[in-house]
Parts: structure tokens; sequence; C-alpha cells
């Protein structure tokens, strides 16, 4: 039951910084403290916004293939009991994985309309 709570707060706290990381700002243009009114505020947030979505997607990414890795490994020295086991984190790891790269191309979407 703890394991569980603790795969769910993960996967809740994945989504959340997600989320987040391309949540729309609407700015405007408006004078700066220097008294330009260019909207390079506007800019940097966006910028900001690109660089922490593609940190997460790659971050997220190097997981993914890292803990592949470790599964893969772990299976080939399994004893045929252990084999069992491994093959219920492995869907477990397949479903978690589908839903990460999915949000990805979602949060990239959305992203990629909000900028047009």
């Amino acid at each position: 039951m703890n394991k569980k709570l603790v795969r769910i707060f993960a996967i809740v706290a994945i989504l959340v910084v997600a989320f987040a990381s391309v949540s729309p700002v609407f700015a405007e243009i408006s004078t700066d403290w220097e008294g330009n009114t260019d909207g390079a505020g506007a800019q940097k947030v966006e910028t900001m916004g690109k660089n922490i979505l593609g940190i997460v997607q790659i971050v997220a990414g190097l997981a993914a293939v890292i803990l592949l890795i470790v599964l893969a490994i772990k299976y080939m020295i399994a004893s045929p009991e252990g084999k069992a086991d491994i093959k219920k984190t492995a869907l477990i790891y397949v479903v978690g994985a589908a839903l990460m790269f999915g949000t990805s191309m979602v949060l990239g979407a959305i992203k990629d309309f909000m900028t047009e």
C-alpha cells in the first residue's frame, strides 16, 4: 500500500511540474523599470517556459531509458520466479512511460498552440 502511494504521488508531482512549466502567461506590453515598452519581459517568460519544458522532457526521457535498462538487466539475471515479479513491474513501467511521453507531447502541442 505504501509503495502505491509513493508511485501515485510521484506521477502526480511529475504532472504538476509538467503542467506548471507551460501554463499560459498573459503578459501585455508595459513600461518596465527603465521606461522601455518593447515587451522584453513577456519574451523572457516565454523563453524560460520553453527552456523548462525542454529540460523536463530531456530529464524524463533519460529517466525512462535508464529505468528500462535497469529493468532489462534485472530480468536477464532473475530466476524464473523473479521474472514473474519483474513482468508486473514492467507493466507499471510501460503505463508510466506512456503517460510521461504522452503528457510531454500534449504539453508541447499546447505550447506550440499558445505561441502561435
